[in-house]
């Protein structure tokens, strides 16, 4: 029997993480889950927590993914992103590593959050959406 491959969610802060997705397909597969609702820290300290880790999953840009701590990853094989991009993670050193990045669509909408932000600001001050449904 093969050692279960160990998947770290970082900065769950709202707890919701297990909740977005049918994880129980990944555990049938022997993926152990781990969701840390707190920032891991220092750079030594997260590299402590996530040194037993197969894959890291970036919800947020909240724990940095610099060279100095992806080298200190031993098991670290793949990583994943909520979103287009992470500007805290180290790209070119997960490519050094032969670490594959995979990240999340952008989906159907191609606004930005600024533009979503003000959006709702004015359906708040407006009430648009609730005129155009009358």
């Amino acid at each position: 029997m093969t050692d279960p491959v160990k998947l770290a969610i970082l900065d769950d802060y709202q707890k919701l993480a297990l909740g977005y997705a049918d994880w129980d397909k990944a555990r049938a597969r022997g993926v152990e889950i781990t969701a840390f609702d707190h920032h891991l820290g220092t750079p030594d300290q997260a590299a402590a927590m996530l040194a037993p880790f197969d894959a890291v999953l970036l919800m947020r840009e909240r724990q940095a993914m610099p060279k100095a701590l992806i080298d200190r990853l031993p098991n670290l094989k793949f990583m994943i992103l909520t979103g287009a991009r992470a500007p805290s993670l180290d790209l070119a050193a997960c490519t050094a590593r032969g670490i594959p990045v995979s990240n999340t669509g952008t989906g159907p909408s191609q606004s930005s959050t600024s533009e979503l932000a003000w959006t709702l600001l004015m359906d708040a001050a407006r009430h648009v959406t609730r005129a155009d449904r009358l």
